[in-house]
């Protein structure tokens, strides 16, 4: 089963109590006001009542928002890596060279001659 995050670091509310921040690795609806916390986004986590051990309870940065604390970030270059913007990913297309195109139909053309046969 995929899990639903990855730890990321502390982070420091804004109440000034330290959290743990998440980036979801899939849709995952905030604990207080139910949005959706869509998949890459960062994210806290906060203990359930009564369990102050047990962090489950995600709430994204609408209902607690959060710094990053500068010295952890300036620390782990892991952390400034995982947090900094990505470009889109293009995706490369391909030009077959007519030698190259020559060699795959040589290569190929009985087999799918043979196929169109049946």
């Amino acid at each position: 089963m995929k899990p639903h995050s990855v730890k990321l670091g502390p982070v420091v509310s804004i109440a000034g109590v330290r959290v743990p921040v998440h980036r979801a690795l899939r849709p995952i609806l905030c604990a207080e006001c139910g949005a959706t916390i869509e998949d890459g986004e960062v994210f806290t986590r906060w203990p359930l009542p009564g369990a102050a051990h047990l962090y489950a309870m995600p709430k994204g940065e609408c209902c607690a928002p959060f710094d990053f604390a500068a010295d952890e970030l300036n620390k782990s270059p892991l952390l400034r890596a995982l947090l900094a913007e990505k470009p889109a990913a293009k995706n490369p297309r391909h030009e077959l060279s007519e030698e190259t195109r020559i060699a795959f139909q040589a290569r190929l053309g009985p087999v799918l001659a043979r196929t169109k046969k049946r």
